[in-house]
């Protein structure tokens, strides 16, 4: 676990869920969400990161297979996403998730997050700021597939 502390595990469902759903929720400038927001954990921020990182590229559509897909090529996070049954989770999250209340788990999600950045260093280097190339954060947050 990255961080001990209280997490609502069906607010980071939700949250992933709908970012599934419409990840241009990511854009949102009202309700932003950073991997910090995620951290309690590797798997939920591993799983923040590979949406963003998709809908930075250019994904239009985000799924559970091209989150296996992108995953893949990075062995260590891959073997997380494997033992924590990545594909389920992430099928369960978008039929669970629903747009209408995302609102509500977002401010639930960020009422929980850590209040401090402690992050596994090996597993994420770098937070995207303005102005950052996807390709320097994505070399920056998943290291050179194995």
């Amino acid at each position: 676990m990255a961080h001990e502390g209280l997490v609502d595990k069906r607010a980071y469902l939700n949250t992933i869920g709908c970012l599934i759903q419409d990840s241009s929720l990511i854009d949102d400038i009202d309700r932003p969400l950073d991997r910090t927001d995620f951290n309690t954990e590797n798997f939920y921020e591993l799983l923040f990161v590979a949406i963003y990182n998709l809908h930075m590229q250019g994904c239009t559509t985000i799924d559970e297979f091209s989150i296996d897909s992108y995953l893949s090529n990075y062995k260590e996070q891959y073997s997380i996403f494997q033992e924590n049954q990545g594909i389920e989770y992430l099928s369960n999250a978008r039929d669970m998730a629903t747009i209408e209340n995302y609102d509500y788990y977002y401010h639930r999600l960020r009422k929980y997050a850590p209040l401090d950045t402690v992050f596994n260093p090996s597993l994420f280097k770098a937070k995207p700021t303005s102005g950052t190339s996807i390709n320097s954060f994505t070399k920056s947050v998943m290291p050179s597939p194995a």
